[in-house]
């Protein structure tokens, strides 16, 4: 029993802590994948602007 729950609370673990870094990385490469597809028209403001981290 006592392994199981050692189990039990590792897999949950090892769960939080994937989505803790997917989560942050999923909007990372989203707002990087507009950047790419707008290509060319992007502007450096744009790009600037886009790059500056979101408050709070």
């Amino acid at each position: 029993m006592r392994e199981r729950a050692a189990a039990d609370l590792y897999r949950n673990s090892a769960a939080m802590i994937s989505h803790r870094f997917r989560t942050p990385l999923a909007v990372a490469d989203s707002a990087l994948q507009r950047l790419i597809r707008r290509g060319a028209q992007a502007g450096a403001g744009e790009i600037a602007t886009r790059a500056r981290p979101s408050p709070g």
